[in-house]
């Protein structure tokens, strides 16, 4: 009798196994260095409970011949996948150029296969790509790729807006995640402040704005440190800063994952990033799950994350005077830095905690592989 009841409650268990919607994942490796890669690497941690998922790496760090190596790869292991897995649905992560390109070749032979397809847009300048960079003819097959996508996922209200009038398929908004961090509680002492920059070091993410305005804030707030962290214009960066006096206020670690990665947001006590283009970043996310206040600009998703006045300082991209003011404003005032840190923890807690977001993702699934 008893084994009788354990096969007939392994039963249901087994039935809501089978049912779980089977889904392939296409973007960049997982060790790429890069946001994508990164909100990968939290969803497939999180999406288990809601799917039967395998992720399928089209994109390798390395160059030219490596990255066409892993894109033939990727594409001969999807197709494997595709007849051994029979998946519900393919979710796709892209963002512009060859990004674009590259996925849409996935887009095309799933659709073919009658698998469903999610279309996960990160690309920081697709509007630039579609708008400007693309004629007639590239902007017709972009827009015909887009219409084959059962669901596009935007990150940001801004980008829901831009992808709805493409008009091309039904746009989402569900943000980049970030997983719960406990705040760190800063000293609030005379001591030295660390300024904090995460991500890809460039002319895109305003690292030349943030080292012009380095003699401003050094100025008036003569005990501050700077650490650009990230891979990029490395060699660029290091060889301006190593011309300056003030260098020695000035660190550039390169690119840190891991344990050295939080240590850095930890250490920190105030996070900037002064981009041109943004989609949602990742750096600003995680620098508000550790309770730190953000200086950046209003592009992209980021004046949905960053609330000008609570939880940090927006400032137009390219303005380096207001850039060096902003900092100091807030590095000078230390009820203020704890304020703005703590409002800017609750906003990503309540917002964009990854358990809450794997939670729309495995409810997208559900609705489009019933």
């Amino acid at each position: 009798m008893d084994a009788l009841l354990d096969r007939s409650a392994a039963k249901p268990r087994r039935q809501r196994a089978a049912c779980r919607p089977r889904v392939i994942m296409i973007g960049p490796a997982l060790a790429v260095k890069g946001g994508v890669s990164a909100v990968e690497s939290l969803l497939i941690e999180a999406l288990h409970p809601h799917c039967r998922l395998i992720h399928v790496a089209t994109l390798t760090d390395g160059g030219a011949a490596r990255k066409l190596l892993a894109a033939l790869t990727g594409l001969a292991c999807f197709v494997a996948q595709c007849i051994r897995m029979r998946p519900h649905i393919v979710h796709v992560h892209f963002a512009s150029r060859a990004s674009f390109w590259r996925k849409s070749a996935f887009i095309l032979i799933a659709r073919c296969l009658g698998i469903k397809v999610i279309g996960h847009a990160h690309g920081a300048q697709f509007d630039i790509f579609y708008d400007v960079e693309s004629g007639p003819a590239r902007k017709r097959f972009i827009h015909s790729i887009l219409r084959r996508m059962h669901r596009l996922v935007a990150i940001s209200s801004w980008w829901r807006r831009y992808y709805g009038n493409l008009r091309a398929c039904r746009t989402v908004l569900i943000p980049n995640p970030v997983r719960r961090q406990e705040i760190v509680r800063r000293q609030t002492g005379n001591r030295e402040r660390t300024v904090l920059m995460m991500g890809r070091l460039g002319e895109r993410k305003g690292t030349y704005d943030l080292l012009a305005a380095i003699p401003q804030v050094l100025a008036r707030c003569p005990h501050t440190r700077f650490v650009l962290a990230g891979d990029g214009d490395l060699e660029r960066c290091r060889a301006l800063v190593a011309a300056q006096p003030w260098r020695d206020r000035v660190v550039i670690p390169g690119w840190t994952s891991g344990d050295a990665r939080l240590r850095l947001y930890r250490e920190a006590d105030l996070f900037v990033l002064p981009s041109y283009n943004e989609g949602l970043p990742m750096g600003i996310l995680e620098a508000m799950s550790f309770g730190l206040p953000v200086v950046s600009t209003p592009v992209g998703g980021i004046p949905e994350l960053v609330e000008h006045g609570r939880s940090g300082l927006l400032v137009q991209p390219g303005d380096v005077p207001a850039l060096g003011d902003a900092i100091c404003d807030l590095l000078s005032d230390v009820n203020r830095l704890v304020a703005f840190g703590q409002h800017a923890k609750n906003i990503v807690d309540n917002r964009f905690e990854l358990g809450r977001i794997a939670a729309r993702f495995g409810h997208l699934y559900g609705a489009l592989s019933a």
